[in-house]
């Protein structure tokens, strides 16, 4: 009898490890519960191709035990990673992780309130997106700003630019990498509360390490390089930041890149691939990219002349509110509008 009753903890404690949960995900979750890996790093491993079905059926089955289990179902169930999309059932699963504190889940609940059709709800984005501040997600400060923007514009009341930007520079304080592109922007080109300073805006975007800046940062970096008036003049350094943030989607960053291989700019003279750059640009709906191919058109540059084609760009790129195509096509009597 002794001995039955010394055995059935030490069962108990053998079926208990038999059932520990040793799958990759799971040890991946728990790399980035104690720091061995960054968010971003967790992020890119279970959002591979490979492993969507495997991190959904991790998730799935510690649901309701694990934030991070429920924050994933509520990114499977918004962004249809192995599942179909279903808004409701991602809000549910996020507003659980929500409540256990999970930063990430915030901010992903409240962009679902800010622009998912048929579930936009601006004063729960509001609060979802503040929350998220409070729980390391120093880029929900942008967030905040354009849920403010939102409100000025569905009311036609003028935006206040003063709280846009204290927001940003509250997250700027915190390392945000959108909210120091958005500042950076503004030093830059200058605003009506703020003077230009482009070198301020320079320093700003190198304390952010490179593979966290976004398309208007590697843009930003890109034409203060390609112009050399706070960085020393490099057309090769410029491109690789035009690059980048063209493969970010940025299309203005297309047009530049398109501007180089027309001109042989640091780069060899290439026309096709101007006119495959100004095409990208052209076909996202940039009105400048649009003039640019029309230009192409005209003038035979990377493609075949066809005046034709070239005044359906040029009006197209006018009525996009582009001002040289629109001087050009009241030049030559072109109706856009």
């Amino acid at each position: 009898m002794k001995k039955l009753i010394y055995a059935i903890p030490l069962l108990f404690a053998v079926i208990c490890f038999s059932c520990k949960d040793n799958s990759p995900i799971q040890k991946a979750v728990d790399d980035y519960r104690t720091g061995d890996i960054s968010e971003d790093s967790l992020m890119a491993y279970v959002s591979d191709s490979i492993r969507v079905k495997e991190t959904f059926d991790w998730a799935t089955r510690h649901q309701s035990k694990d934030d991070i289990a429920d924050w994933l179902l509520g990114r499977a169930y918004k962004f249809g990673l192995g599942v179909d999309r279903d808004p409701i059932k991602s809000k549910a699963y996020y507003l659980s992780a929500c409540k256990a504190g999970n930063g990430n889940a915030m901010s992903g609940l409240a962009h679902i309130y800010m622009s998912y059709p048929g579930h936009e709800d601006l004063d729960s984005a509001f609060y979802w997106y503040n929350e998220a501040t409070k729980h390391g997600q120093p880029d929900a400060y942008y967030h905040l700003s354009q849920v403010e923007i939102q409100r000025y514009t569905q009311n036609e009341l003028p935006i206040d630019t003063a709280k846009v930007i204290d927001y940003w520079q509250k997250g700027v304080k915190l390392n945000s990498p959108v909210c120091i592109a958005s500042l950076a922007a503004i030093y830059y080109y200058g605003d009506t509360s703020l003077k230009p300073n482009r070198s301020k805006a320079y320093s700003m975007l190198n304390l952010v390490p490179k593979d966290k800046l976004n398309a208007v940062s590697n843009y930003l970096l890109g034409e203060m390089y390609e112009l050399g008036e706070v960085a020393n003049q490099s057309f090769n350094t410029a491109i690789g930041y035009y690059k980048q943030s063209a493969k970010q989607g940025n299309t203005n960053a297309m047009c530049k890149l398109g501007n180089f291989y027309e001109w042989g700019q640091g780069v060899e003279k290439n026309d096709s691939l101007a006119f495959i750059q100004y095409s990208k640009a052209a076909n996202a709906g940039n009105p400048w990219g649009q003039r640019c191919v029309a230009n192409c058109y005209y003038s035979g540059t990377g493609t075949e002349r066809n005046v034709g084609t070239a005044e359906q760009w040029i009006k197209t790129a006018a009525k996009g509110g582009d001002v040289e195509a629109i001087k050009y096509c009241d030049r030559n009597k072109l109706e856009y509008k």
